[in-house]
This record gives structure tokens, C-alpha cells and sequence, in this order.
């Protein structure tokens, strides 16, 4: 039977281990390029209880967002819609989401980002893959845990991975070996604050244990008929 709605079926969920390093397995769901939306929830404005799994019910793919300090206030710059959320730019946060309300992501470095040219701005760091498709992990401590990240592909295909047990240079030799044409990959929060939550797909729904302090929710386009 001939699928009427290919628009729905296009994004790409799986889990993938690598030869060279089955200790760090990963789940990825690869989303095509101009076939979603992103929005990024500002946990301020909801019930400090809300998580990926109960903002599912508006969004087909729910990830957590970046990090936040003792005050419960942002880390890194932060817009949504225009506004400023957070004006405070770290010197420690390398990189950059930015996407205007119509468009699709982008993932650049804090230094290069003109934050006047974009609607919507999250700063985190570190960068696991360096914009260009270099690894940006040269070397870390060796502390393990729960990981999710943002990634972009050379063809805007977006990307987003949550790693259950990982260092982050693990996850970053990883993704580097195992995604052709990855252009730019993003670090979220990790730890208990990290959630990768798929409305369709029962294999993908990995609540996070503690709220954070944003979230990133992409919504599939509604296909044409043919």
C-alpha cells in the first residue's frame, strides 16, 4: 500500500552502537530538513513538574534543554520569540541554537552569533562536534552519565541523541565515526536533567527525573496530499 503521508514516517529513529565502542550505545532520531518546526519552552512559564514526557501532548519530539545555575536562572544567554529571557552571554558556553520563528535550526559559536538576527537563542556548550564536522572533545575527566545533544547535518537534517551511561568524548568519537555528514553537534544538560521523549515511538520515551530549565519541542509538518 502506498504511503499517502510520507511527511510523517521521514524521521529516522534509532539505536545505534558502534563496533569500536558498544559501551557508549546512543538513540538518535534524525529529522529531515524543512519538514518540522522547533520551539524552545521556557520551563519559567509552565509547572516546574513538567517534563518531556507531559509536554509530548504538544510536541511530536521533546528534548531537554541547557544548563541552568543555583538560582534556577539560566546559564547562558537565552531568547524566545524576541524577548530576552537571559542576557547573560558565558564566557565558558561555546556554542549557540538560533532559529527564527519560521525557520529551521542553526548551531553556531557563541563568539560569531549576533543574537539581534534571531528570534530564538540557547547557549550551551560543549560543542561534541565543532561546527565544520570537526570532533570537539579533544579530552575530558572520564565522568560518565546520562547525555542528550542537538546535532545538524550539512543538508539541515536535524539531530537529536540521548546517550544513557557516556564520557562526553565517548559520545563524541561516536558520533563522529557513525554520522556521515554531520556538520555541528550541541551538548544539552546532562544527568538526571536529561529527556528524549517521542510521541510515536514507544522505543523513545526516556523521561527525565528532574525538571529543566528548557526544552526544545519539534513538530512534524503536516504533509500535502499528493
Amino acid at each position: 500500500m502506498t504511503n499517502r503521508w510520507p511527511c510523517r514516517t521521514l524521521a529516522m529513529m534509532t539505536l545505534c552502537v558502534s563496533a569500536v565502542s558498544a559501551e557508549v550505545p546512543y538513540i538518535k532520531i534524525r529529522i529531515p530538513n524543512d519538514t518540522y518546526t522547533i520551539a524552545i519552552i521556557d520551563n519559567e512559564l509552565l509547572d516546574l513538574e513538567q517534563n518531556v514526557k507531559s509536554l509530548s501532548t504538544k510536541f511530536d519530539y521533546v528534548i531537554n534543554g541547557g544548563y541552568y545555575d543555583r538560582k534556577d536562572s539560566p546559564s547562558g544567554y537565552l531568547k524566545l520569540s524576541g524577548h530576552e529571557i537571559s542576557s547573560r552571554k558565558s564566557a565558558t558556553l561555546g556554542g549557540m541554537l538560533a532559529f527564527n520563528n519560521a525557520g529551521n535550526m542553526n548551531l553556531l559559536w557563541s563568539k560569531d552569533l549576533d543574537v539581534k538576527q534571531w528570534d530564538n537563542v540557547l547557549q550551551n556548550g560543549p560543542f561534541l562536534v565543532d561546527p565544520g564536522g570537526k570532533n570537539g572533545i579533544r579530552s575530558d575527566q572520564g565522568h560518565t552519565a546520562k547525555r542528550t545533544c542537538i546535532g545538524r547535518y550539512t543538508n539541515g537534517d536535524a539531530l537529536l541523541v540521548f546517550a544513557k551511561n557516556s564520557t562526553l568524548k565517548g559520545l563524541a568519537d561516536l558520533l563522529c565515526k557513525s554520522e556521515d555528514g554531520i556538520e555541528a553537534v550541541l551538548n544539552m544538560d546532562g544527568g538526571p536533567m536529561a529527556g528524549l521523549w517521542s510521541k510515536s515511538n514507544k522505543n523513545i520515551q526516556i523521561n527525565n527525573a528532574m525538571p529543566a530549565i528548557c526544552y526544545i519541542g519539534i513538530t512534524l509538518k503536516a504533509a500535502s496530499p499528493p
